[in-house]
């Protein structure tokens, strides 16, 4: 997890600094806001940390423009200001947490090990895809599960979830996976068929919905451990 740090307070920055680096894999510490652009394209940041001064106005604009394309990252604010028209600004922008400053350390490390936390949360979910029957699909880790439990598949069996699990509806056809597995399947369209067939057999068939005249998709839902058959 990548951190950006905004700050022209050098006292800010050398009390939290310490702490910000034993829990963020980088940390990116910026004097203003002008200067963000440049990194949020360069780096995938997890968190920003903005603190802001009495002329708050820059930092308002940025926060509105980077809400516009980004909804997702975790904002915290540091600041001193309880002017009421500029929290009311705030409300639509969503941010995390709005910390009022002098900073009691202890409260802001709650701050940040319960921002790790939901970001953590957000990232594995992001990489799960949930499959009817209690089953679901790990991207990142290429790893089919049942009720949280490893279930073994073959070399070809994994790219075929690889290529088509984690597109939600895509239609694939046994071309499609001959494409994909051709140094597996050599050019044989009926061992193409036979991998599907035997996959759909150890699973459950309705893992791998047949879509007549179309092909085949994978059965996703929406929600976690759900039983039901989604059509």
């Amino acid at each position: 997890m990548n951190l950006l740090f905004i700050s022209n307070d050098p006292s800010t920055k050398k009390d939290l600094s310490n702490f910000l680096q034993l829990y963020f894999d980088k940390v990116l510490y910026i004097d203003n806001t002008k200067k963000c652009h440049k990194a949020l394209k360069k780096e995938k940041i997890s968190l920003i940390i903005l603190d802001v001064n009495d002329t708050y106005f820059s930092e308002l604009i940025f926060l509105q423009e980077f809400r516009r394309i980004d909804t997702k990252t975790k904002i915290i604010m540091l600041s001193n200001l309880s002017n009421v028209h500029f929290l009311i600004e705030l409300i639509s922008l969503r941010l995390t947490k709005y910390v009022l400053k002098p900073i009691n350390l202890k409260y802001f490390r709650e701050i940040i090990f319960s921002a790790i936390d939901e970001i953590k949360k957000e990232q594995y979910d992001n990489n799960i895809v949930y499959l009817v029957e209690n089953y679901s699909w790990n991207i990142a880790l290429k790893k089919l599960f049942k009720n949280n439990v490893a279930v073994y598949l073959t070399k070809s069996e994994i790219t075929i979830f690889k290529y088509y699990c984690n597109h939600r509806n895509e239609i694939f056809s046994y071309f499609d996976i001959l494409d994909i597995l051709d140094r597996d399947c050599e050019g044989d369209v009926n061992k193409a068929k036979m991998i599907l067939k035997r996959l759909r057999k150890r699973l459950t068939p309705e893992i791998i919905k047949n879509i007549y005249g179309l092909g085949y998709r994978f059965n996703t839902t929406s929600c976690k451990n759900s039983s039901k058959h989604s059509h």
